[in-house]
């Protein structure tokens, strides 16, 4: 059985904060390092094992039209932005809207 990730790519402030969340693949890409973005996400793709790519919505504009493409041709992985303006929604109804069904995220038991 594959567990789907949710993976986090944003600002050093976002990379932090969704670690400290419990988010347990993030990655730190400097808004300037377009090269390095295309290549995260190209490999993000294609992995099995992510079901979620979170992003700033900085960085999401830089590969808008590529994960279009990618969103097109397959389901998994959602690449969802940040929602900067206004109130930010839980984790929870941007995942859920995505998928067009409600989700629940549970703690894990140790």
């Amino acid at each position: 059985m594959i567990r789907m990730k949710i993976v986090v790519i944003g600002d050093m402030d976002d990379a932090i904060g969704f670690s400290l969340a419990g988010i347990r693949e993030v990655y730190y890409v400097p808004p300037e390092d377009e090269e390095h973005l295309k290549r995260l996400v190209k490999s993000l793709a294609v992995r099995p094992d992510v079901a979620i790519v979170i992003m700033t919505p900085e960085l999401y504009a830089k590969v808008r039209d590529m994960v279009a493409e990618f969103m097109r041709e397959k389901p998994f992985p959602v690449f969802l932005d940040i929602p900067r303006e206004g109130v930010l929604k839980s984790l929870e109804d941007l995942v859920s809207k995505a998928l067009g069904i409600r989700i629940e995220f549970k703690k894990r038991r140790r």
